[in-house]
């Protein structure tokens, strides 16, 4: 099951988010906890504390440009989604893991268009014959569909 939440700021996305994987986890359910906001705040709600400070953030080096036949050209992960979560989960409680997405390095960095695509790379990598139920919080907008962040 693949579960994305967007909306607008303010109305509560991140507590529904970390409820979700909470609740799930307690019943069994492996859960993939992503945050995709740039303001993640998601180790919180997950009962992680400041504990989430540790997760490296995954960025735009985990991401390949692919010609295809055609000269058409896509991004893609450059690392097998395994391999993504064992460098950069983190082990939350109840049966949850934590990947942080799509933070900027720092203030002035510009468009977030590089975090909306290793957002969306990392869902569809998600999406590959993983075992994990994943949650998706977003970043405040609607931005996350018009962009196609949460497409799978």
């Amino acid at each position: 099951m693949r579960i994305a939440v967007c909306g607008k700021g303010g109305v509560g996305k991140t507590t529904f988010c970390g409820t979700l994987c909470r609740t799930l986890g307690r019943k069994g359910v492996q859960v993939l906890a992503i945050d995709g906001d740039p303001n993640p705040n998601l180790s919180l709600v997950l009962g992680m504390g400041k504990g989430g400070d540790k997760a490296k953030p995954i960025g735009v080096e985990l991401m390949e440009k692919v010609a295809e036949m055609g000269g058409n050209k896509y991004i893609r992960l450059n690392t097998p989604f395994a391999d993504v979560v064992e460098g950069y989960g983190l082990d939350a409680p109840d049966n949850v893991t934590l990947l942080m997405v799509g933070q900027p390095d720092h203030a002035g960095t510009g468009c977030m268009c590089s975090s909306h695509v290793t957002v969306r790379e990392v869902i569809h990598g998600a999406l590959e014959g993983n075992a994990y139920t994943t949650v998706l919080d977003t970043e405040a907008s609607l931005e996350n569909m018009k962009r196609g962040t949460a497409r799978y």
